[in-house]
């Protein structure tokens, strides 16, 4: 969420043996990434010649070089982007990455005692968390949030948000960005049961990626690396809700 804005190194502060442990994951995760991208192509370059073969055949339609062009597979950008069509990604959903993101899934899983590092289940983390944006189009998401069109957000999602007793509250003396959300009002009302799995799928994948733009709009507002947001959750009536 930090990609392109100016707001200084937010990875200044490691020291050298954590900065080996990040280059010897980005080179783990930039090989997985080369690898899909060549799948990718090959496979499309497949699909152009069974294309290709099909048009040969046809005694009615004129060569496929007057009338067909073969598709091209789609290209990643070189550098990492904040928004990006998801047309463009292999099925995998790897993309190229920037420190900081590869940094935040190294400390996913840092023993907190002794702040060992797990790079291997780092990595099948990630893989993972971009297989599951890639099936769930979280690419079009941001895009969709990034728009200052109101008419991206699919009716439902917005259905949804109104049935959360949940704002965002602006940001703290940290700029950090403030939730407030009563849950066991939430509970108590019985939202939950008022839209489909689905639909709540859905709009919690919205409302995650809401994290990522207001601490991105943060950065940018104050020329500081903004990568944490402030939660409060008030659960009075939770219990008697669920008791009901």
């Amino acid at each position: 969420h930090l990609c392109g804005l100016d707001v200084g190194d937010p990875l200044a502060a490691l020291n050298d043996h954590e900065r080996r442990v990040l280059a010897a994951f980005r080179e783990r995760y930039e090989f997985h990434l080369k690898t899909a991208v060549r799948d990718s192509a090959d496979a499309n370059d497949g699909d152009n010649d069974d294309e290709e073969k099909k048009d040969s055949s046809s005694s009615h339609q004129q060569s496929s070089n007057d009338d067909h062009e073969p598709t091209k597979p789609n290209s990643l950008p070189l550098q990492p982007t904040y928004t990006l069509p998801p047309s463009s990604l292999p099925p995998s959903g790897l993309r190229p990455l920037d420190d900081v993101t590869l940094y935040r899934y190294l400390l996913s899983d840092r023993h907190h005692k002794h702040l060992t590092f797990h790079p291997e289940t780092s990595l099948q983390r990630l893989l993972s968390a971009l297989r599951f944006r890639q099936t769930h189009q979280a690419d079009l998401i941001v895009r969709n949030l990034a728009s200052s069109s109101p008419t991206d957000i699919p009716p439902s999602v917005l259905r949804c948000q109104t049935l959360r007793i949940a704002i965002w509250a602006g940001r703290d003396r940290h700029h950090r960005p403030v939730v407030f959300e009563r849950l066991g009002q939430f509970f108590q009302k019985g939202h939950a049961s008022a839209a489909t799995f689905e639909e709540w799928m859905e709009s919690y994948l919205y409302f995650l990626e809401r994290h990522f733009v207001e601490m991105r709009r943060a950065a940018e507002a104050t020329g500081r690396p903004v990568q944490r947001i402030v939660y409060f959750a008030d659960f009075q009536g939770v219990v008697s809700s669920i008791l009901n």
